[in-house]
């Protein structure tokens, strides 16, 4: 996002007549919706940041930095301990490159996919228990919501998705 903003700030100083004009309202628009700076467009070298995502939410932080900025991601988790101290990321195991304000959405987003990724994965690890002949049944009797039905409806579409394992016939070959 900042490059492309960058790119519009330079039609806007560089560019003729209403080129100019339109760049300078297309760029004061989108520096208005994304929180950025004049600042921000100006400096050279972008901050990491740093994040920590456990597990497969590891996965999600990056994909959904990757769709806010194209600053470098990288995993910092195997980064030696001293250099992690002096860096300030002990706790962290994802970094980014990219302005406060990108970070401030990553952030955001990630809160509110990271529960709606949870809900999902569990749905999709009970079709595949169920699929494969694994799953305990739950306990009878239990009064079912809303909320069950959506879930079921989801599970059954996952089910649907995938291929059942023959461990057995894996086993004979």
């Amino acid at each position: 996002m900042i490059d492309k903003l960058r790119k519009i700030k330079e039609l806007a100083e560089r560019g003729v007549g209403g080129e100019a004009e339109a760049a300078k309202r297309i760029l004061a628009s989108l520096q208005s919706k994304y929180s950025i700076s004049d600042e921000e467009l100006t400096g050279k070298e972008l901050p990491d940041i740093f994040f920590f995502a456990a597990g497969d939410y590891g996965q999600l932080f990056v994909q959904i930095a990757l769709s806010v900025c194209t600053a470098p991601i990288y995993n910092v988790s195997k980064m030696p301990k001293r250099e992690k101290k002096l860096r300030g990321c002990e706790n962290a195991n994802v970094a980014v490159k990219c302005l406060p304000s990108e970070f401030k959405l990553i952030k955001a987003m990630f809160e509110v996919y990271s529960d709606e990724y949870r809900k999902q994965f569990a749905n999709w690890e009970y079709a595949f228990y169920s699929v494969n002949g694994l799953l305990v049944k739950a306990a009878e009797g239990k009064k079912s919501k809303d909320s069950d039905l959506l879930n079921a409806e989801q599970i059954a579409k996952f089910e649907y998705g995938i291929n059942k394992t023959n461990f057995h016939k894996m086993l004979q070959e």
